[in-house]
């Protein structure tokens, strides 16, 4: 008897998207206390530069995230997701992180938090790069490699499926970067263990 072929890059993206949509079902599962922690000492720093007016959360989650922004006191927070019941008023439906909604530079800020170890390692070189097109001057970025289940949920699987120390994410940010990240890569304090976080200065 032949084996079934294995599954499509699409069909292995929607075994990934089945499992948050069975995480955000629990409202336990949001931002944890030190990724908050991270989110409002770099907002501190970004709101340094008068320019930074306007940010895009990629894989935001409940939408905390933009809250913090605004409370922040920038202008305009607007954020992605691919789970459907998050979606709705600043939250716009992506596909997934290979693919935003959002024409090119069209955020002073796009950010990226503990999101991209949820990724396939296939879309991660894709992914970055569409951070980097709809970026217009600063990019944030945090990931973790530690091991994760949400057992609450019924998600025995694991939910970290992409993980790679610092100086992997490094080398795939500098790839996807390129000439663009005039103002440097800069590897930020981690709050976390086996995280990591990042800002990239673009020059536009």
């Amino acid at each position: 008897m032949n084996s079934p072929p294995p599954p499509t890059l699409e069909e292995r993206r929607q075994i990934e998207i089945a499992k948050y949509e069975r995480c955000y079902k629990h409202d336990s599962y949001q931002m944890g206390r030190d990724r908050v922690r991270e989110w409002a000492d770099y907002l501190v720093h970004a709101r340094r530069d008068p320019k930074i007016r306007c940010v895009l959360d990629v894989g935001c989650g409940r939408a905390e995230s933009l809250n913090m922004a605004l409370d922040a006191g920038l202008e305009v927070a607007h954020g992605c997701e691919v789970v459907d019941d998050l979606v709705g008023g600043r939250v716009m439906r992506m596909e997934g992180i290979h693919y935003l909604p959002v024409p090119d530079t069209e955020y002073d800020l796009v950010s990226c938090q503990d999101v991209l170890e949820h990724v396939l390692e296939d879309d991660v070189p894709a992914g970055l790069r569409e951070l980097v097109r709809v970026a217009k001057r600063r990019i944030y970025i945090s990931v973790a490699w530690f091991s994760s289940t949400w057992r609450k949920a019924g998600v025995h699987e694991e939910l970290h499926v992409c993980r790679h120390e610092t100086q992997w994410w490094l080398d795939q940010i500098t790839a996807a970067a390129g000439d663009q990240a005039w103002g440097g890569i800069h590897v930020l304090k981690p709050y976390r263990p086996s995280t990591a976080r990042f800002e990239v200065v673009l020059g536009r």
